[in-house]
């Protein structure tokens, strides 16, 4: 690792120091004026009321499944075509687990071998309990 940016930041906090440069100010954040209830203030964020929140488009928010875990009822499946059984293994694991802390009276489980069905193989995953 070089020394050279090491000394190049030890000059610079001499200098602050010294009063020879000033460190990094963030401007003062001015709100646009357009902005419902916000108000200039000399903070580093301007604040907000009553902006509306988007959607939660993380990962278990509102995306769409790409299986029909959440329609399939006890004793339906579903063929993956190509699908590798490890995977599947995975899935089936972790989507009962979700879907069983959601209801946890009736516990949700999915079993997932791998077949062949008519020349291809593939991952069929069915719902059990």
């Amino acid at each position: 690792m070089s020394s050279a940016p090491v000394r190049k930041t030890l000059t610079l906090i001499d200098e602050i120091r010294a009063g020879r440069s000033e460190p990094n100010k963030a401007a003062p954040n001015v709100c646009p004026s357009a902005a419902p209830g916000c108000e200039a203030q000399d903070l580093a964020y301007a604040l907000s009321d009553n902006v509306p929140m988007p959607s939660d488009t993380r990962r278990g928010g509102t995306r769409a499944s790409k299986y029909p875990w959440s329609t399939m009822s006890e004793g339906q499946s579903f063929f993956v075509a190509g699908g590798k059984i490890n995977t599947f293994y995975t899935l089936c694991t972790s989507t009962s687990k979700r879907m069983s802390r959601l209801t946890p009276a009736t516990p949700i489980r999915f079993v997932a071998r791998q077949v062949v069905e008519q020349g291809v193989t593939g991952v069929r995953v069915w719902r059990k309990a």
